[in-house]
């Protein structure tokens, strides 16, 4: 896919920025594997000559967070399960201390349709080196990546002394169109 060269400004209106968690634990089955939407995030997008030249600044509030439903297709999340998940994710995050979450790469390497875009990312008061794998997929552009909870210090949420919790690693996934 050929990309014209210069800065574009990205918001939650070109694409869709996704939390997928897992469950863990003898009662995993019990519990809701989601897709978590951040509703508010914007993301300044500078694509050089070259795939190496690309740089990428993203900020996402954490306190737009909302439950888009289950991470398995055709599973339902029953309202009283999201509500009481909704309030322990915002709990476990603690977005009202820590509301913003922010991606600024530091090198890119890679091809226009595979590219791996190293940076740090800044999560909970804490910024850790981060990966962000780009592939091309027709008219548009999906951007993956795993964050570690505890690697942040986030304690993921956890119920029945630890039988159902919340995983550890979370999918970060961002599809846009350009």
């Amino acid at each position: 896919m050929t990309l014209t060269p210069g800065t574009r400004t990205l918001t939650q209106d070109d694409g869709e920025l996704l939390l997928l968690t897992r469950v863990e634990g003898p009662m995993a089955r019990m519990g809701h594997e989601l897709a978590l939407r951040i509703d508010r995030w914007s993301a300044s997008l500078t694509i050089g000559q070259e795939p190496t030249e690309t740089a990428l600044q993203v900020t996402a509030d954490l306190r737009s967070l909302a439950i888009k439903g289950s991470r398995i297709p055709g599973k339902l999340v029953p309202v009283k399960d999201a509500l009481e998940i909704f309030t322990s994710s915002q709990k476990s995050l603690q977005v009202q201390k820590y509301p913003e979450v922010t991606f600024a790469s530091t090198k890119a390497e890679g091809t226009w349709d595979a590219l791996a875009l190293e940076g740090n990312l800044t999560l909970h008061g804490r910024t850790q080196p981060q990966i962000l794998r780009i592939t091309a997929a027709e008219s548009q552009y999906r951007l993956i990546t795993q964050i570690t909870q505890s690697a942040f210090g986030i304690k993921p949420f956890s119920f029945m002394m630890g039988a159902l919790k919340v995983g550890d690693t979370v999918d970060l996934e961002v599809t846009v169109r350009l």
